[in-house]
């Protein structure tokens, strides 16, 4: 149903932890503490392609939402993480303008190894807070809610309509237990929308050329995501 699908690209680093040490899972204990996660089995989801893929209006919705996120439930993230056969789903949300502007952030402060990286977009695990029990399409979309307002102040007025833009994942990253969700949330105007976490980030605003320019300085997902931008991009300008 995917476009281009093939299981053969199905394939996972030999080297990606599947079976933690007993050190390893208590040092994740520790870490994570109570915390749980939304997970999907990964044999349920082979049907979603090692790379960024499109949002197809006619099948997508039916496949992630109705045929594939009803086999997750919630564990203890410490269980996830780091193990493959655990796939951790999370809404990954872009913030566009109108005329082709994404907010991107910036670390400035924390780890030396980190600073100067871009993120491209806001993400976030699904948390039982996240399940009022409407369905799984809602419960994606309030987990959405939740992370996009703690990390990126936007007012309302600002707003004008959010929608699925495809599914992404990458089993050869360092984080192959990860799907993402992406969205977009359109936007009017820049104005007074700004990171909240300012000790450590700073907000500022990429065209597609310029996210193609600091390819390098972005994680895998979104390398992923912006090589459809420009892909979509030089599609509209044909």
């Amino acid at each position: 149903r995917y476009p281009g699908f093939r299981s053969s690209r199905i394939q996972v680093r030999s080297e990606v932890l599947i079976n933690k040490t007993a050190e390893r899972y208590e040092y994740l204990r520790e870490k994570y503490g109570t915390e749980k996660v939304f997970i999907v089995p990964f044999s349920y989801t082979n049907i979603i392609p090692d790379d960024f893929t499109p949002w197809d209006p006619e099948h997508s919705a039916r496949d992630i939402y109705g045929s594939i996120l009803p086999y997750g439930k919630f564990i203890m993230r410490a269980d996830a993480e780091e193990d493959i056969t655990f796939q951790q789903i999370i809404p990954y949300v872009l913030v566009k303008t109108t005329d082709g502007k994404f907010f991107v952030t910036r670390r400035i402060n924390g780890e030396q190894r980190l600073q100067g990286k871009l993120s491209l977009g806001v993400g976030g695990h699904i948390n039982p807070c996240d399940d009022t029990r409407d369905g799984c399409e809602k419960m994606i979309k309030n987990g959405l809610e939740r992370e996009l307002t703690e990390e990126v102040k936007i007012p309302k007025v600002r707003k004008i309509r959010i929608y699925e833009y495809g599914t992404v994942r990458d089993l050869q990253s360092t984080t192959p237990d990860h799907i993402g969700i992406v969205f977009i949330q359109e936007v009017n105007s820049p104005k007074n929308i700004k990171v909240r976490e300012t000790k450590n980030l700073e907000g500022l605003w990429m065209t597609i050329d310029e996210l193609k320019k600091n390819l390098s300085s972005l994680e895998s997902w979104a390398k992923l995501i912006v090589a459809q931008l420009v892909f979509d991009e030089q599609k509209k300008n044909q």
